[in-house]
């Protein structure tokens, strides 16, 4: 407990506005949840749920959590996508519950003499409940007064955000078996709020500007595809966090991948798919499962106490005619 107190204490003191956005998950398949325009990217809707811990060495590390659900409406020339989840964040003595919903429309530029590629533009609403416990926020042997002074504070706040993707290949199937690229952009929590203030230090939701670029490689006929991605995530509280990755997939089969975070982390991740040719077949119908696991491990300044971290992530899949 001491640890995650101390840890918490050292973000708000460091710089007043909090980063108040988890990190983005290794699992990019819900990567609409920190940008919109990923919405309904391929011609399948999907259910989801992933859970992350991190630094489990210690009592009250971060925990997130997430459930969302996305829908593409195909189009022959424009599609337009629906999503909603639901996201827990909690690290010591805060908690943060929300629930957004995002839209995204898709147009085909032709770009660069580029007759395939998509361009989409998305937007997000999110509406949240802040907790902080202050009486979880200092341990009670550092106070000269009684503990009974202090209390929990709960504010309910809304905020928006906007993101563009762009990737140069159409997104009538996931796997297409074609090269592409893409890169995308979001503008998160565009709306500064004072979540708290404990005698005049303030917790503040700061925006935060997200960019995503990466490049999938198919072998000529082949049934699988190598994937770079690398992903900055910048706060206007002049934090920058950095994520790259390589993945590799056998297509319906299964998935591996490892990269690293430039707060310290790298991480490892397996996953596997159950499609109608499975042996879940009988459950899965004309859709797939998809089960994945990651495990990552902190190299950072608190390597000693940090521990183990993982994330969890779950998903049916049902690919639309």
């Amino acid at each position: 407990m001491r640890y995650a107190i101390l840890f918490f204490l050292a973000l708000v003191a460091s710089d007043c506005a909090s980063q108040q956005i988890a990190r983005w998950s290794s699992f990019y398949e819900s990567g609409f949840v920190w940008n919109p325009a990923l919405t309904g990217r391929w011609s399948y809707w999907e259910a989801s749920a992933t859970h992350r811990a991190e630094w489990t060495g210690f009592e009250d590390a971060p925990q997130y959590s997430t459930v969302g659900y996305q829908f593409p409406f195909l189009r022959r020339q424009t599609r337009v996508a629906l999503g909603a989840f639901a996201e827990v964040d909690r690290v010591g003595p805060y908690q943060n519950i929300s629930f957004s919903g995002s839209y995204a429309y898709k147009i085909r530029p032709q770009w660069f003499g580029n007759r395939r590629d998509v361009l989409t533009l998305g937007m997000s609403g999110k509406f949240q409940q802040v907790s902080i416990d202050s009486r979880r926020l200092i341990h009670p042997g550092l106070l000269e007064g009684d503990i009974a002074t202090l209390e929990e504070s709960t504010r309910l706040l809304p905020n928006v955000g906007a993101g563009a993707f762009y990737i140069s290949i159409n997104d009538e199937g996931a796997h297409n078996q074609k090269n592409h690229y893409y890169v995308g952009l979001s503008l998160l929590n565009l709306v500064p709020l004072d979540q708290a203030d404990y005698n005049g230090l303030a917790l503040t939701t700061v925006p935060h500007a997200t960019l995503n670029v990466g490049y999938r490689y198919y072998p000529w006929r082949a049934s699988h595809f190598i994937e770079t991605n690398a992903l900055a995530v910048y706060a206007f509280s002049r934090a920058v966090n950095v994520m790259t990755n390589v993945r590799y997939e056998k297509i319906n089969k299964y998935w591996m991948s490892v990269g690293v975070v430039t707060s310290g982390d790298f991480f490892g991740q397996v996953g596997v798919i159950f499609d109608e040719d499975s042996m879940l077949k009988g459950i899965v119908k004309d859709g797939s499962l998809r089960l994945g696991i990651k495990a990552e491990y902190s190299i950072g300044s608190i390597v000693q106490v940090a521990g183990m971290g993982y994330e969890a992530y779950l998903a049916y899949r049902f690919e639309m005619e």
